[in-house]
């Protein structure tokens, strides 16, 4: 794994072959187990999106001024994202 990038105490970002993997803390306003939120990029976004909702995975997107993120939980309640960046998705 590689360091990307990070963003203060905010957010940091790692690579690993084929993926990226964004990592910080949950909001207050996060019900989930845990304290942390898992966010992860993924090349087709709208993809993505439509095999969680195919699969009975409710999700929420919601546009950010830097792109898109997908929120959903997993079977354990953790909270679970994924990130579209701006001028980063794939068709």
């Amino acid at each position: 794994m590689e360091f990307k990038r990070r963003y203060s105490d905010h957010y940091a970002e790692i690579s690993a072959p084929n993926m990226d993997i964004g990592l910080h803390p949950a909001s207050a306003e996060t019900v989930c187990v845990t304290n942390i939120s898992i966010g992860l990029a993924y090349p087709n976004f709208d993809s993505a999106v439509e095999e969680l909702r195919n699969n009975s995975v409710e999700v929420e997107v919601n546009a950010e001024g830097w792109g898109r993120i997908a929120s959903f939980s997993d079977p354990d309640g953790n909270s679970l994202l994924i990130a579209e960046v701006k001028g980063q998705s794939q068709p």
